[in-house]
């Protein structure tokens, strides 16, 4: 971001410290950020290079960095999205477009003209024999915020029982009862419009993720998610394809807020964003993960020979996740394949069936492409272990995932 970056102080700065740096860095703004220590500075005089340059060589400064853009990774439509298909007799769950959900359940059905190979899937219906999901576990979509009028998702977002505050940057923001979560982009901060997703290049990123995890299953309506049943807490850290780093930081410490108010069991977080980082992320991650919240993130699309960050943290509360294809190969799409270099684990991410923006009836889902839905697939199942084995400690959860994974 221009004119901005951000910084952490050898030790707590004083009062005196923080109005001698405004003066010398012209700041408009410089606040605390997040949890971790660090703190956000705004001059619409200096560039971003001159401030790194300066306060590089501020010798009361540990840390200087800029504050980095990201953005969520990219959503593919494979084809135009089939006559929804009626219900299989046999079928488990009964949400109509489950057929054709072959994460979950690959048959070699065909999908969009593609016919994969039984048993290269997540074996859901194993899984769902011990658990559908539970409203305790609660999972964080950090993303573009979610269409809460869709029929499919709205008995998964967690509401707020009474009304909270959240304090960040200085501001005292207050969310009445039956707020969602918390909105961190700048300029737009607060209680209002995570509830509606604001991602109008693609048709909700933040509503796709959402119905990956925890689509309300066996409910008749078009389709379900790896955990039936779940708490969906919604963190708007993303303005269509842009997300800031000093946003997802802020995204992330509003979610501890909101997790210390309700006793919340935070059990995971799904980012599925590419070029988000820096220090102060990781450290607001890490952050995070001393409160036992993990994180799944997504590898990328571009094919390239190293993850993502964050997904190249590769923090001990963090899985890194790849896409597959219905034939258990590394999924591609266009000229590349999806990033595995350094992935923790590949699921699903081709022809992936996903709940829409702008679908209340919650039965025109679509199929995507991405390590975005890889991902959030991942997360939801982090969700669902978590609920069939209450007494496993957040920290195994990573670990039996990946241990357990074909």
């Amino acid at each position: 971001m221009a004119n901005r970056v951000l910084l952490k102080f050898k030790s707590p700065a004083t009062a005196a410290e923080l109005e001698a740096l405004r003066a010398t860095t012209s700041a408009s703004y410089l606040e605390p950020l997040g949890g971790a220590g660090w703190y956000r500075l705004d001059s619409p005089t200096v560039s971003t290079a001159s401030l790194l340059s300066e306060l590089t060589a501020d010798s009361a400064i540990a840390k200087v960095e800029p504050d980095f853009v990201g953005r969520p990774e990219a959503i593919r439509f494979p084809g135009g999205v089939p006559a929804r298909p009626g219900r299989m007799v046999d079928s488990m769950p009964n949400d109509p477009t489950y057929p054709l959900q072959w994460a979950f359940e690959n048959t070699g059905q065909d999908v969009n003209g593609v016919s994969g190979s039984p048993g290269a899937d997540i074996n859901a219906p194993a899984a769902w024999d011990y658990s559908t999901g539970s409203t305790q576990v609660v999972l964080v979509d950090f993303d573009t915020g979610i269409d809460y009028n869709n029929a499919d998702l709205a008995s998964n977002v967690w509401s707020a029982p009474q009304a909270y505050t959240i304090t960040e940057g200085g501001n005292i923001y207050n969310c009445p009862q039956g707020s969602h979560g918390f909105s961190a982009i700048n300029n737009y901060a607060g209680c209002d419009g995570q509830e509606s997703d604001n991602d109008t290049v693609d048709p909700g990123h933040g509503t796709y993720m959402a119905g990956a995890m925890g689509a309300a299953g066996n409910n008749g309506i078009g389709i379900t998610g790896v955990e039936w049943s779940t708490s969906i807490l919604s963190i708007a850290i993303c303005y269509d394809q842009a997300c800031e780093s000093s946003e997802a930081i802020t995204g992330i410490d509003a979610a501890m807020q909101i997790a210390s108010r309700f006793n919340l069991n935070i059990v995971a977080g799904n980012m599925s964003h590419g070029n988000l980082g820096g220090s102060a992320l990781e450290d607001e991650m890490t952050l995070a993960g001393e409160h036992g919240i993990l994180f799944a993130a997504s590898t990328g699309d571009e094919g390239s020979t190293s993850p993502d960050d964050p997904a190249s943290f590769y923090l001990s509360n963090e899985i890194a996740v790849a896409a597959s294809d219905q034939s258990d190969h590394l999924a591609q799409w266009g000229c590349c394949a999806a990033t595995n270099s350094g992935g923790n684990i590949a699921a699903p991410g081709s022809n992936i069936y996903d709940t829409v923006r702008g679908d209340a009836s919650g039965n025109n889902p679509v199929p995507i492409d991405g390590t975005s839905p890889a991902t959030a697939i991942v997360t939801g199942a982090l969700g669902l272990l978590a609920a069939a084995c209450p007494s496993l400690p957040h920290q195994e959860l990573i670990p039996t995932l990946e241990g357990t994974a074909d």
